[in-house]
């Protein structure tokens, strides 16, 4: 199974807007200036791990729920 970085990038922005967060705040809470989170929600593929790491923990969410909620949508589970 191949997830791209578009569709990571997709939800973790949807995440962030179901969650009501603005990107100036997670940008801050994260530590990265607010282009590279919007860079990161339009395609993931150049985010580092410790930036995903830290985007999780700012949504509450683990990355097996994560990838699974992914699989689940695009309907590969």
């Amino acid at each position: 199974m191949y997830i791209d970085g578009i569709t990571i990038g997709r939800e973790l922005k949807s995440i962030r807007v179901r969650n009501g967060l603005s990107g100036e705040d997670v940008a801050r809470k994260i530590g990265v200036h607010i282009n590279s989170l919007y860079k990161y929600e339009r395609d993931a593929s150049k985010m580092n791990i410790s930036t995903f790491e830290k985007l999780l923990r700012a949504y509450n969410i683990d990355e097996i729920t994560f990838f699974k909620t992914i699989r689940e949508y695009k309907g590969l589970i």
